[in-house]
């Protein structure tokens, strides 16, 4: 099966060459590496045709800036790949990650999730470990994997077939978060893996940083829009941080209705706290207590 590795190029500086190396060097023999410049105005663009005119497998989309989701869906519109996965011009695949994951996507698998080691500036890296499994749908995965915490696109394989009919959102941050559900409802089914590795390199201005109440909001509405906040009291804990996150930032009402969904017992002391509170004195209240805890 033959792979397309997208990876959007913004500015990305000295960067580039780490990431596109490891590229390079994996050992996957029916591998495409497709380069997207999205307008870059610090030479990165120039970088990737030099990559291009030294390395055959790798091609060479330029587009006037439009972002992460415009440059991915660019990519996918000329990926010839079999199956298809993305990668950040910052960050780094460690050596066989896919000659030791694409095995994996066969039969009815149609997805792959492998590990990610998140390197923080600052802070102890935390690596996303998976155990070897196969789930039979994509809502049996969102629940038991947990993927509501990372869904992430760049740490997985998938069928190119999975994205005939979808695209990642133009406009809108936090859009793997919007996309994943959509790809979900068209697997059959998705397995995990411990082998290979993502290297996430954090950056401090990026979206999961430094996200803006309103970013926020479009976090909020993406999970909303597609799941039960009712059917896992992880998941809802999840999204109530959320929810005091962009009243705090913002000062609009909430939108997550106080729920006591099912589990209570696995989402931890804190959770557990927040989720009984909320239903207590009521999501809007515990908005403002949040906020005003906040300013000191």
């Amino acid at each position: 099966m033959t792979l397309s590795v997208i990876v959007p190029v913004y500015n990305a500086g000295g960067l580039l060459h780490r990431c596109l190396q490891s590229l390079i060097d994996q050992d996957f023999p029916q591998l495409e590496i497709i380069l997207v410049d999205d307008g870059s105005t610090d030479g990165s663009g120039e970088a990737c045709d030099r990559w291009a005119s030294s390395h055959p497998q790798v091609r060479v989309v330029h587009q006037p800036g439009a972002g992460l989701s415009a440059a991915r869906n660019a990519g996918l519109a000329i990926a010839r790949g079999e199956a298809v996965t993305f990668v950040d011009a910052d960050d780094v695949v460690a050596p066989s990650t896919y000659t030791r994951v694409m095995p994996l996507l066969s039969g009815e698998v149609d997805m792959v999730e492998f590990p990610v080691l998140c390197e923080w500036q600052g802070r102890h890296p935390r690596t996303l470990s998976l155990p070897r499994r196969i789930y039979p749908d994509g809502r049996t995965y969102w629940w038991q994997a947990q993927a509501y915490s990372h869904t992430y696109a760049w740490n997985k394989v998938y069928r190119r077939s999975l994205f005939d009919e979808v695209r990642f959102p133009v406009g809108k941050v936090f859009e793997d978060a919007h996309t994943l559900p959509l790809l979900l409802a068209r697997v059959r089914q998705v397995a995990t893996t411990g082998e290979g590795l993502y290297l996430y390199y954090s950056n401090p201005r990026g979206i999961t940083a430094s996200a803006s109440g309103a970013q926020l909001r479009m976090l909020l509405e993406a999970h909303l829009s597609h799941w039960n906040p009712a059917r896992d009291a992880r998941f809802y804990a999840r999204l109530l941080n959320i929810q005091l996150d962009v009243c705090r930032l913002t000062g609009d009402d909430p939108v997550l209705p106080a729920l006591l969904p099912r589990g209570l017992h696995r989402c931890g002391a804190v959770g557990w706290v927040k989720i009984i509170l909320a239903n207590i004195l009521g999501i809007q209240c515990l908005c403002r207590i949040h906020r005003l805890v906040s300013r000191r």
